[in-house]
């Protein structure tokens, strides 16, 4: 299906397809900013941008690309000019020129990236599937028991030094339990 362009993150590292099971064309960071343009099945239909080190590219003109990535060892895909990388772009990715810095290609590229890696903003439609974990459950949760409340206390002096994964773990295990309890 196809969605209005809107904005996304990446939640985890993942590779942008030519299409849904293609040929990688760049591998993309947590927090890199993509523009979704569409939906098919569990693929989103993407574009990012990002900065691109010039000397690392030719132009070329196949597709609606007027650059490919020349280097043997791929490219690095940043925010902006010597920024934070936002991907990497193996040897052979086309790209599409949108700006010039000292240096510095910003280019554009579309692909497919896997939807369960990617931050949609709440107001995008979701599978049907998704929806029954989202909803609420129909009894009411049952009352903390008291060693869950003892859980919640400030830390005494002596288990200060325990560490936080400790008192974590103690929590999950008790919400496990209570969920088991329902």
């Amino acid at each position: 299906g196809s969605l209005n362009a809107q904005a996304a993150k990446v939640r985890a590292k993942d590779n942008l397809r030519s299409s849904p099971n293609g040929e990688v064309v760049a591998v993309l960071q947590p927090g890199a900013a993509l523009t979704v343009l569409g939906r098919q099945d569990r693929w989103l239909d993407v574009a990012f941008e990002g900065w691109v080190w010039e000397r690392s590219l030719q132009v070329v003109k196949r597709d609606d690309y007027d650059l490919v990535v020349s280097s043997a060892e791929g490219e690095n895909l940043r925010v902006e000019p010597s920024g934070a990388i936002i991907g990497r772009l193996p040897k052979g990715t086309l790209l599409e020129a949108k700006d010039r810095a000292s240096g510095w290609v910003r280019a554009r590229r579309r692909g497919w990236f896997w939807a369960a890696s990617v931050d949609l903003p709440a107001a995008a439609p979701a599978p049907a599937r998704a929806a029954p974990a989202k909803s609420a459950p129909t009894a009411p949760a049952p009352p903390p028991s008291a060693s869950a409340a003892a859980m919640t206390r400030p830390p005494s002096s002596a288990s200060a030094t325990r560490p936080t994964t400790s008192r974590w773990t103690r929590r999950r295990a008790t919400r496990s339990a209570a969920t088991v309890a329902r």
